[in-house]
């Protein structure tokens, strides 16, 4: 993947990325803010420099509504990853929850194998990455 598309002197990987990641979904910097919830100008702005360095939370916020990882627009990688590349993963089942009716947490309390368990598949949430 080329990430020189309208390339500028002095433009940083997050301008190449956030502007190539655009271009490829046939979208626009205001589309994008909107999906992203971010004010109908935070892109533009991050485009023409007027925004340097923008926090995490609104990378993540961008790399979500372009369907991409934030480690991707910032450079840490060169996988684009997003929605379609999580890693699925696997959680234990202990038990079923049914409304109105209590489970004491004893009864999961022996359990030290969690192999044992029956696994679900489960995709991290990208809010809280290192959660399981």
């Amino acid at each position: 993947m080329s990430d020189n598309s309208q390339t500028t002197i002095g433009e940083t990987i997050i301008q190449r990325r956030i502007r190539s990641r655009i271009k490829e979904l046939g979208t626009n910097p205001k589309a994008v803010a909107t999906r992203a919830g971010l004010g109908s100008t935070a892109i533009r702005d991050i485009l023409d420099g007027r925004s340097k360095s923008p926090r995490e939370n609104t990378l993540r916020k961008i790399a979500k509504a372009l369907n991409c990882d934030t480690a991707y627009l910032t450079g840490e990688s060169d996988a684009i990853g997003g929605a379609g590349s999580t890693n699925i993963r696997t959680a234990p089942v202990f038990g079923e929850v049914r409304a109105g009716i209590w489970t004491e947490i004893d009864e999961f309390a022996e359990i030290t194998d969690l192999q044992e368990l029956e696994q679900i598949p489960c995709v991290p949430d990208p809010d809280y990455p290192s959660h399981r």
